[in-house]
């Protein structure tokens, strides 16, 4: 081969080199010692001298996704099951979510920002000791009765209920704009 050509391969080389070192990697689901902002983790272990010196923790990280059973709740998702498990914890148990994309009429244990409720309800599937809040979630729309007024949102009546707590009356409000 000339060397005319090998500098010119070389060149190729190193020029496809700065593209891949400059593109960023795609986040897989795998280990790590750390947990990046908007991922989450399924299980945690102690391993020796892996992420440092000593027995430190390590993630199995996981890009949040609909149904995914994890040891954090990511911003934008809400959950409707937790339990406490053994793998969300390198000592004793923790609680682990069953994660929701909040969407029109899903039942959930927590109100998302942006969204609203029309009934709640209280369940042991929302908390690891007793019973909690469960909301059916609504996409706040002209019209709606709802329990809340949503940020942007204003009401044009209200009314006393019992759908809007779990112990006694409480007020539900008629949405607009």
């Amino acid at each position: 081969m000339s060397s005319r050509l090998s500098r010119l391969l070389l060149a190729v080389g190193l020029a496809i080199g700065a593209v891949t070192a400059a593109t960023p990697a795609v986040a897989a689901d795998g280990w790590a010692c750390s947990v990046p902002a908007g991922q989450t983790y399924d299980r945690v272990e102690r391993v020796l001298n892996t992420c440092g010196s000593g027995s430190l923790p390590r993630y199995y990280v996981r890009k949040p996704v609909e149904l995914l059973i994890a040891c954090t709740l990511p911003s934008g998702f809400s959950y409707d099951t937790v339990d406490r498990s053994t793998q969300c914890s390198t000592s004793g148990s923790a609680p682990r979510y069953r994660l929701r994309v909040p969407a029109d009429m899903l039942t959930a244990c927590t109100l998302p920002s942006g969204m609203t409720y029309d009934t709640v309800s209280t369940s042991t599937l929302c908390s690891t000791s007793g019973s909690s809040p469960r909301y059916r979630l609504r996409t706040p729309a002209v019209g709606l009765w709802a329990c809340t007024v949503p940020s942007g949102w204003t009401y044009t009546t209200s009314e006393r209920t019992t759908l809007c707590s779990t112990s006694g009356l409480s007020t539900r409000y008629r949405l607009t704009r």
